[in-house]
Protein backbone atom coordinates (compact mmCIF):
# COMPACT_ATOMS: atom_id res chain seq x y z
CA UNK A 1 0.00 0.00 0.00
CA UNK A 2 0.89 3.54 -0.99
CA UNK A 3 0.34 6.90 1.08
CA UNK A 4 0.28 10.18 -0.05
CA UNK A 5 0.41 13.41 1.51
CA UNK A 6 -0.29 17.00 0.18
CA UNK A 7 -0.97 20.23 0.83
CA UNK A 8 -4.09 21.58 -0.70
CA UNK A 9 -3.33 25.52 -1.69
CA UNK A 10 -0.50 27.63 -2.41
CA UNK A 11 2.11 26.31 -0.40
CA UNK A 12 4.71 29.33 1.46
CA UNK A 13 7.82 28.67 3.43
CA UNK A 14 6.26 28.29 6.62
CA UNK A 15 4.23 25.04 5.15
CA UNK A 16 7.10 23.65 3.47
CA UNK A 17 8.86 23.40 6.73
CA UNK A 18 6.29 22.28 8.31
CA UNK A 19 5.89 19.39 5.78
CA UNK A 20 9.25 18.91 5.87
CA UNK A 21 8.83 18.15 9.52
CA UNK A 22 6.01 15.82 9.04
CA UNK A 23 8.30 13.91 6.84
CA UNK A 24 11.06 13.42 8.95
CA UNK A 25 8.51 12.54 12.00
CA UNK A 26 6.98 9.59 9.63
CA UNK A 27 10.46 8.74 8.71
CA UNK A 28 11.76 8.53 12.19
CA UNK A 29 8.18 7.22 13.83
CA UNK A 30 7.02 4.46 11.23
CA UNK A 31 10.52 3.85 10.01
CA UNK A 32 8.79 4.43 6.16
CA UNK A 33 11.46 5.94 3.29
CA UNK A 34 9.53 9.17 2.54
CA UNK A 35 10.06 11.50 -0.34
CA UNK A 36 9.40 14.78 0.31
CA UNK A 37 8.18 16.17 -3.19
CA UNK A 38 9.26 19.22 -4.53
CA UNK A 39 7.87 22.35 -6.20
CA UNK A 40 10.27 22.73 -9.46
CA UNK A 41 12.60 26.01 -8.88
CA UNK A 42 11.73 28.47 -11.69
CA UNK A 43 14.05 30.93 -12.55
CA UNK A 44 13.51 34.18 -10.90
CA UNK A 45 11.05 32.74 -8.68
CA UNK A 46 11.82 33.13 -4.60
CA UNK A 47 9.40 30.01 -3.76
CA UNK A 48 10.71 27.31 -6.20
CA UNK A 49 11.85 24.07 -4.25
CA UNK A 50 8.97 24.15 -1.99
CA UNK A 51 7.58 21.01 -0.87
CA UNK A 52 4.44 20.11 -2.24
CA UNK A 53 3.88 16.72 -1.01
CA UNK A 54 5.11 13.19 0.90
CA UNK A 55 5.14 10.18 -1.02
CA UNK A 56 5.50 6.78 1.40
CA UNK A 57 6.17 3.75 -0.83
CA UNK A 58 4.98 0.12 0.59
CA UNK A 59 3.46 1.46 4.02
CA UNK A 60 2.71 -2.56 5.40
CA UNK A 61 -0.43 -3.03 7.25
CA UNK A 62 1.05 -2.68 10.34
CA UNK A 63 2.63 0.79 10.36
CA UNK A 64 -0.76 1.77 9.35
CA UNK A 65 -1.67 2.67 13.49
CA UNK A 66 1.82 4.63 13.97
CA UNK A 67 1.50 6.31 11.18
CA UNK A 68 -2.13 7.49 11.72
CA UNK A 69 -0.57 8.30 15.79
CA UNK A 70 1.97 10.40 13.91
CA UNK A 71 -0.73 12.28 11.67
CA UNK A 72 -2.56 13.02 14.61
CA UNK A 73 0.03 14.02 17.06
CA UNK A 74 1.38 16.58 13.56
CA UNK A 75 -2.10 17.87 13.57
CA UNK A 76 -2.16 18.41 17.19
CA UNK A 77 0.91 20.39 17.45
CA UNK A 78 0.15 22.51 14.64
CA UNK A 79 -3.79 23.73 14.83
CA UNK A 80 -3.19 26.08 11.58
CA UNK A 81 -3.64 22.97 9.69
CA UNK A 82 -6.50 20.00 9.25
CA UNK A 83 -6.17 16.45 7.78
CA UNK A 84 -8.12 14.36 5.75
CA UNK A 85 -7.61 10.81 5.07
CA UNK A 86 -9.23 9.03 2.38
CA UNK A 87 -9.03 5.84 0.97
CA UNK A 88 -10.77 3.94 -1.63
CA UNK A 89 -11.54 0.36 -3.23
CA UNK A 90 -13.96 -0.51 -6.18
CA UNK A 91 -16.75 -1.04 -3.59
CA UNK A 92 -16.28 1.75 -1.54
CA UNK A 93 -14.62 5.43 -0.97
CA UNK A 94 -13.73 6.49 2.77
CA UNK A 95 -12.84 10.21 3.92
CA UNK A 96 -12.29 11.00 7.53
CA UNK A 97 -11.44 14.54 8.77
CA UNK A 98 -9.01 13.26 11.72
CA UNK A 99 -10.32 16.35 13.74
CA UNK A 100 -13.29 15.89 14.19
CA UNK A 101 -12.78 11.94 14.33
CA UNK A 102 -13.41 10.22 17.84
CA UNK A 103 -10.69 7.67 19.11
CA UNK A 104 -13.42 4.86 18.15
CA UNK A 105 -14.39 6.03 14.42
CA UNK A 106 -10.53 6.02 13.49
CA UNK A 107 -10.07 3.15 15.45
CA UNK A 108 -12.53 1.36 13.21
CA UNK A 109 -10.91 2.64 10.40
CA UNK A 110 -7.38 1.60 11.08
CA UNK A 111 -9.01 -2.02 11.27
CA UNK A 112 -11.05 -1.74 8.18
CA UNK A 113 -7.89 -0.98 6.35
CA UNK A 114 -5.88 -3.29 8.30
CA UNK A 115 -8.39 -5.97 7.04
CA UNK A 116 -8.63 -4.78 3.44
CA UNK A 117 -6.36 -5.80 1.19
CA UNK A 118 -7.89 -4.25 -1.83
CA UNK A 119 -6.87 -0.34 -0.85
CA UNK A 120 -3.56 0.15 -2.57
CA UNK A 121 -3.50 3.78 -1.92
CA UNK A 122 -4.00 6.46 0.99
CA UNK A 123 -4.31 10.18 0.49
CA UNK A 124 -3.64 12.38 3.23
CA UNK A 125 -4.51 16.37 2.17
CA UNK A 126 -3.49 19.21 4.45
CA UNK A 127 -5.79 22.08 4.58
CA UNK A 128 -4.56 25.72 6.22
CA UNK A 129 -7.54 26.83 8.55
CA UNK A 130 -8.70 30.55 7.58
Amino acid sequence: MDAYIKFEGNVNEDDSYNLKKLANIIQEECDLPVKVEKKEAEPGVRDGGLAMGIAIASLTLAAIQTLFSVLQYWESKQPKYSLSISFENQIIRKTLLIESSSAEEIKTVISNLQAESSIDYIEVQVYRKE
